[in-house]
């Protein structure tokens, strides 16, 4: 058995060697950030007595944007080369995420402080409007506490996008009035998929595989299943490209209509026009699909 020595000790983020790397794209630091701006750093990263960092790259970057110019660090002694990229993989393979029903409970149990907050910024901001009111000086009219603020802040904290976190909800919801779904919700707890649980709970839709299988007649060629029961053969002409062309339109169409509905109860700003300007691109991009269908119903 490898046993190894650790130590606590503060850092120089500059001293910090970061090379060969096995992770290239850090991802989204701003959540993390926001953590330890609140929390602190809960689990300090890894470092070799060289400088030389083993785990917590993510940490370090974060640390770096909150303009913090020292770490908390363990450092590991007595660590080769071989175990020192063993503790790289193992940090980011030997974890569980949080299922669905799990982040449901830690939104549920966060809700109610997070919605205080949100009202206590909702007050300040109108006393700051007030106050700019009074004294004539050009002060902002956007004030942050609304209620789709506050979901934004509690999907980032159990680690996913208010849309999904809004569709595990339905499905509870649905499941808690009809209980026939429980086995629905089992599903997506087993899966973590929520998605196709929603379409079925929420929905009415039947389930769906999604596998794609070889045809009876073993000609080597493929089918594509959809609702249970129903396979669907490719359309060899291009004519029968168009009833498709025609749903993948309205699947765009109603999922912009529900983009553009949220966007909608959301206080203008330079980040919400641009995602509202994308939403409109992507209506455009049903219209063409639609257009490009009628085209092709007239191809023989």
């Amino acid at each position: 058995m490898t046993t190894t020595r650790a130590t606590y000790t503060l850092w120089p983020i500059d001293e910090i060697h970061i090379e060969n790397r096995i992770r290239e794209d850090l991802g989204d630091l701003e959540p993390l950030s926001e953590s330890i701006r609140a929390v602190g750093l809960m689990h300090p990263p890894v470092v070799m007595r060289d400088g030389r960092l083993v785990a917590g790259e993510r940490r370090v970057a974060a640390c770096r944007l909150l303009g913090k110019t020292s770490i908390q660090v363990t450092v590991a002694a007595d660590w080769t080369d071989a175990l020192r990229l063993r503790a790289e993989g193992d940090e980011n393979t030997c974890r569980k995420d949080l299922s669905p029903l799990e982040k449901k409970a830690l939104a549920d149990r966060l809700r109610p402080e997070l919605e205080a907050e949100a009202k206590a910024r909702q007050r300040e901001g109108q006393e700051r409007g007030r106050e700019a009111q009074r004294t004539g000086e050009r002060g902002s009219r956007r004030f942050s506490g609304n209620a789709s603020e506050t979901r934004d802040l509690l999907a980032k904290a159990v680690g996913t996008s208010t849309f999904t976190l809004g569709h595990i909800d339905k499905v509870v919801e649905a499941a808690e009035k009809d209980p026939s779904l429980a086995p629905v919700v089992e599903e997506m707890e087993r899966t973590g998929k929520v998605h196709p649980a929603y379409c079925v709970a929420v929905k009415g839709e039947k389930p769906k595989n999604g596998r794609a299988k070889k045809p009876a007649n073993g000609n080597g060629k493929r089918n594509i299943e959809g609702n249970v029961g129903n396979p669907r053969v490719i359309p060899k002409r291009p004519s029968d490209y168009g009833p498709r062309l025609e749903k993948a339109a309205d699947m765009i169409e109603q999922t912009i209509t529900a983009v553009l509905h949220e966007l909608g109860a959301m206080k203008d700003g330079g980040e919400i026009q641009g995602a509202k300007e994308l939403a409109a691109r992507f209506q455009a991009l049903g219209a063409q699909l639609r257009k490009l269908a009628k085209q092709v119903k007239g191809t023989r």
